[in-house]
């Protein structure tokens, strides 16, 4: 301007829809756009005014470029299943992407010690089962997902296998042979096991038997 200073000067914009602008005292256009929005281009004019009111306009087309976003994981569940019965999560309700679709991202897991957890990409679910008979946890498991580009996501949750009460189990009791007038002992813990409760915590009872009688001591 031959008349006037540039700090005498007053800036004005209009035009911009997505796109945020921002003058600053010292005349500066500031270009920003919403979180993990990109597009454009936008025309924006600029409107520059003396302090007599003379002003004139020029335009700048601003167009904001996509940068890939990796993967966020949120929302995880604590996770609980009984003792030999399974957990099923479907992982797609745990996970956005912006610039990716769902059936783009690849689910890993680790963390895991004795609860087994088996990931089925094509339908993006986790089971989750354990060892016959055990129970115990929490388990710490750690969840990667990582989209086309490399970017990964990462998310925890805690998994508990729950105790289910077991029925003894009894082996075979064999024959036995005694003399007329007679008796014979059979220690009946030798054929028992039970994985929840101690030995001296079982009752026995006894069926079948005719003649021949039968006493369980303590």
């Amino acid at each position: 301007d031959i008349d006037n200073r540039l700090d005498e000067l007053s800036w004005s914009y209009r035009g911009n829809r997505d796109i945020q602008v921002e003058i600053t005292e010292s005349r500066v256009a500031v270009f920003s756009a919403p979180r993990d929005w990109y597009g454009g281009p936008e025309r924006i004019w600029f409107t520059v005014r003396d302090p007599g009111g003379l002003k004139d306009s020029s335009y700048v087309e601003v167009e904001v470029e996509p940068v890939n976003d990796a993967p966020v994981i949120s929302g995880l569940p604590e996770g609980r299943f009984k003792e030999d019965d399974s957990l099923r999560l479907v992982l797609d309700e745990y996970v956005t992407d912006v610039d990716n679709s769902k059936d783009e991202l690849i689910w890993e897991v680790s963390g895991n010690i004795k609860i087994k957890v088996r990931i089925d990409n094509q339908r993006r679910v986790a089971v989750f089962s354990a060892p016959r008979d055990w129970y115990g946890g929490p388990e710490r498991i750690v969840f990667k997902v990582r989209d086309p580009a490399g970017l990964v996501g990462r998310g925890e949750m805690l998994v508990t296998v729950e105790p289910v009460n077991d029925a003894p189990e009894l082996s075979s009791l064999g024959r036995i042979v005694f003399k007329e007038d007679g008796q014979e002992e059979l220690k009946l813990d030798k054929y028992v096991k039970d994985i929840d409760n101690r030995l001296d915590e079982l009752s026995w009872s006894y069926r079948g038997n005719r003649d021949i009688q039968v006493e369980i001591t303590e």
